[in-house]
C-alpha cells in the first residue's frame, strides 16, 4: 500500500504523443469533460514537452498555489473552486497560470509497480509525485500521514489522503468510476458554534 495527500484541485488527464503535450481534459463528470488544453498551455507547471516517444497518458491534479497551507488552521480556501473558475473563462492571464501548480497522481500505462512508477515520473520532472507518495507497512503508519499532511505546511490545500495499491490494473481495464484500488480518508468536516437570536 502507498499513501498520497488527496489534494484539493481539480483532476485531469493528460495526454502526449513523441513527447508533445496533445490534450488536457477535466475529468468532468467521469464521461465527459472539459478541453482545457488552451490554458494548459500557458500553465507552467504543465510541460510542453517530455523526453518521451510514445503516447504517455497522465492522470493528475491542477491545485492552487499555496505557500505553507496548513490545512488544520486554514481549511481548504476554496482552493478547488478558484483553480475551477481560472479555467472555465476564456482566457488564462498568466498572472493567474502561475499560480496553477500539477500533482500527477497516476500513469495508468507505467510500470506496473508504484516504486517504478514514481522513479519514471520524477525522470520525467514530476517530482512531487515521489515526494508525497509515501509506502506503507501499516494503519499506524498510514494514520501518521495522514495527521502529519493535516498539520504541517504543504504547497495546497488538501481535504484527507488517499490509500492506494502498489499494483492496480492494466490501463485498458480502467474505467469512468472511482476505481476499487483506490480508498479516500478525508479530514475531519470544520465545526462552528452558533447561536440563533432572531
Amino acid at each position: 500500500l502507498w499513501i498520497q495527500p488527496k489534494i484539493d484541485g481539480v483532476a485531469v488527464t493528460l495526454v502526449y504523443e513523441h513527447g508533445e503535450l496533445k490534450q488536457v481534459i477535466s475529468r468532468g463528470d467521469g464521461i465527459q469533460g472539459q478541453d482545457w488544453t488552451h490554458h494548459a498551455r500557458r500553465i507552467a507547471a504543465i510541460p510542453a514537452h517530455l523526453p518521451w516517444q510514445e503516447t504517455l497518458v497522465l492522470q493528475g491534479e491542477l491545485y492552487l498555489r499555496l505557500q505553507g497551507h496548513v490545512q488544520a488552521q486554514a481549511g481548504s480556501v476554496n482552493a478547488r473552486s478558484k483553480v475551477a473558475g481560472m479555467l472555465a473563462r476564456n482566457e488564462l492571464p498568466a498572472q493567474e497560470a502561475a499560480r496553477i501548480g500539477l500533482f500527477v497522481w497516476d500513469w495508468p500505462a507505467g510500470p506496473a509497480s508504484m516504486n517504478e512508477r514514481m522513479v519514471g515520473l520524477s525522470a520525467l520532472g514530476f517530482d512531487d509525485s515521489a515526494q508525497y507518495s509515501q509506502p506503507l507497512e501499516g494503519f499506524t503508519q498510514a494514520q501518521g500521514w495522514r495527521e502529519h499532511w493535516y498539520r504541517n505546511p504543504l504547497p495546497f490545500a488538501t481535504d484527507g489522503v488517499i490509500i492506494r495499491q502498489g499494483q492496480r490494473p492494466a490501463a485498458q481495464r480502467w474505467q469512468a468510476k472511482a476505481p476499487y484500488w483506490i480508498a479516500a480518508w478525508k479530514y475531519p468536516f470544520s465545526q462552528a458554534l452558533a447561536e440563533v437570536r432572531k
